[in-house]
């Protein structure tokens, strides 16, 4: 795994554009909805990318509470949190994980949660091509 997170890393600083969160605005209302029907009080971003729908976009305050971030090919967000959320949410994520590491990394996410876990994943090749010359999506799926 370690192998793809410095592709990501490498990608992130070449290409100022990619990973921006910009998928998150779709959800904005699903999780406002959690939030508010859980009484949630605290969340967790896995694979926040650069933050931007929090740090520019305010995405965040429909729900009035900012999550902790976490993305390991993100250096500001690298370090994986401590304790538990009230949610998880992990947004255009799993994609990039490879197939071998699906089931560790959806237990450390489901591990984190207390209440409720929101995934999207896409299921087609991504645009973006990593240093490698790799699809970015590296684990592409039928959703049926």
């Amino acid at each position: 795994m370690n192998e793809w997170i410095e592709q990501y890393k490498q990608y992130h600083k070449e290409h100022i554009e990619y990973g921006n969160g910009g998928g998150l605005k779709f959800y904005l209302q699903h999780i406002k909805d959690l939030v508010l029907d859980t009484k949630s009080e605290s969340l967790l971003d896995y694979g926040c990318g650069k933050a931007e729908g929090y740090l520019d976009y305010k995405h965040h305050e429909h729900w009035g509470i900012m999550p902790s971030l976490y993305d390991p090919a993100i250096p500001e967000y690298e370090n994986f949190p401590k304790g538990k959320f009230d949610g998880v949410m992990s947004f255009d994520v799993l994609e990039h994980i490879p197939s071998q590491d699906i089931d560790w990394v959806l237990e450390k996410i489901i591990s984190k949660a207390k209440k409720y876990v929101f995934i999207n994943v896409a299921c087609h090749s991504a645009v973006a091509l990593l240093p490698n010359e790799k699809n970015a999506h590296i684990n592409v799926n039928d959703y049926n």
